[in-house]
């Protein structure tokens, strides 16, 4: 028996004291979830109008898309999934969606680099507490067989609401302005405060055996999903590919806007229904094609994202570089569809791998490994490095599609991350050892 197999999880009678509907749970943890990333993604498109409005650099804008928003989305991370296995996780997640919403309202107020700073760091203090809390709920929710299909439809909330941001807010723009554009956003999740309020129940946490999960100290549950080379490596590979996805996304309103001269409305309809439509089908696909692979040999979850990654790397090269629209279009689409398959296979194999009790903080260790790399250096990275080539070669177009081309190599170490993944799971998978981690 495999350590992939090691935690199973049955309906049992948690269900039945929490009167949880599962389908309806994971349809207000979806919405909680598309809330989540139209929030988080407008900046990426009204990033355009703010810039211009507020005098900002690339390096500034960067800031505010990276290490502003995913330095203290990490640091909280941790801290509050340990409150979400500890603790209520409806409250928690009510209570952050409350705040990242009315953050996000807040930055239609903002008239400074200094303000747009404090509001983005509020969005990301409400935003630390949404996935590790939701993926700890699912997994209590689903067995294990349906798991991974569970996780995908929930994590096709990124790109779906990536979708949805970035379309609207490009709309939005174009009818009332980027200020009112951000009052309309947080609006929309302040009003969904009191559905999931009344709507959200709390799932019983049980082990396999039926009884509520045992608590476990910090230190311990880190060094028990740290000691595992298969998971290492996994979050490597998350941080990698997250590097990819997040700089596409971050910057591809700008560079359409100043490489082949489209107006915001044009490009907030390319980049949402093409690259973020995309990668909503590469998510959900990621799931069921892992879950279907995963019944034979839980270990071929990693053998999609590491094929997905290397072929995305040169579609991503593709859609950048080449000076014709249509074939930046086209790439851009193939490209998005599999730079986005890994997300539910690598969350779905986390939540395998973790004890019970810590899902929660096991869903936290991979958002902080995404978040530093991709969340942090991905959108900061590439606008340091587009201010230099721009001043370098005197064109700010060129700057910017040089620089986020350069970032997109990160898919080639990801490749090989979760290759190394596989393989330290097909090693758990012949010697049975559920203890020694890979």
């Amino acid at each position: 028996m495999s350590q992939l197999e090691a935690a199973p999880r049955s309906r049992s009678p948690g269900y039945a004291q929490a009167k949880v509907r599962p389908h309806l749970a994971l349809g207000l943890l979806f919405a909680i979830g598309l809330v989540n990333y139209i929030d988080r993604v407008a900046m990426s498109v009204l990033q355009v109008p703010v810039k211009t409005e507020l005098q900002l650099s690339d390096e500034q804008i960067g800031l505010l898309m990276g290490f502003a928003f995913f330095i203290p989305y990490t640091l909280l991370s941790i801290p509050m999934a340990r409150l979400a296995d500890r603790g209520n996780r409806k409250l928690v997640i009510v209570v952050a969606l409350a705040l990242w919403s009315a953050m996000t309202f807040s930055v239609g107020l903002a008239n400074s680099f200094a303000m747009l700073l404090f509001l983005r760091v509020g969005v990301a203090l409400g935003e630390a507490c949404c996935l590790p809390t939701s993926y700890s709920m699912i997994a209590n929710i689903f067995p294990k067989e349906k798991l991974g299909r569970a996780i995908a439809i929930f994590g096709t909330t990124f790109p779906i609401g990536s979708m949805i941001g970035l379309v609207a807010s490009g709309q939005l723009d174009a009818q009332l302005g980027w200020r009112q554009s951000f009052f309309a956003i947080g609006a929309i999740g302040l009003l969904l405060v009191p559905v999931v309020m009344i709507g959200l129940k709390e799932p019983v946490r049980e082990t396999a055996s039926g009884s509520t999960a045992p608590k476990v100290k910090l230190t311990e549950a880190l060094l028990d999903i740290w000691r595992r080379k298969a998971f290492r490596y996994c979050i490597l590979g998350l941080g990698m590919q997250s590097i990819v996805s997040i700089a596409l996304l971050t910057w591809a309103a700008p560079f359409y806007s100043r490489s082949f001269k489209l107006d915001l409305g044009t490009v907030s309809l390319l980049v949402g229904f093409v690259m973020a439509g995309a990668g909503a089908i590469g998510t959900l696909g990621g799931g069921l094609l892992g879950d279907r692979l995963a019944r034979r040999r839980p270990s071929k979850l990693m053998f999609l994202p590491a094929v997905a990654a290397l072929v995305a790397t040169p579609l991503a090269l593709l859609q950048l570089l080449t000076g014709n629209l249509a074939i930046s279009v086209t790439a851009a689409l193939v490209c998005s569809l599999l730079a986005n398959v890994y997300l539910a296979p690598c969350n779905a194999l986390i939540q395998r791998l973790a004890r019970h009790g810590t899902q929660a903080l096991a869903a936290a260790v991979g958002v902080t490994g995404a978040a530093i790399l991709g969340g942090g250096l991905g959108p900061w990275g590439v606008g340091k490095l587009s201010d230099y080539l721009a001043e370098l070669t005197g064109s700010p177009a060129d700057g910017l599609r040089y620089a986020v081309a350069a970032f997109m190599l990160a898919g080639l170490p990801a490749a090989y991350f979760f290759w190394l993944s596989m393989r330290h799971l097909e090693r758990d998978e012949t010697s049975g050892d559920m203890e020694a981690g890979g």
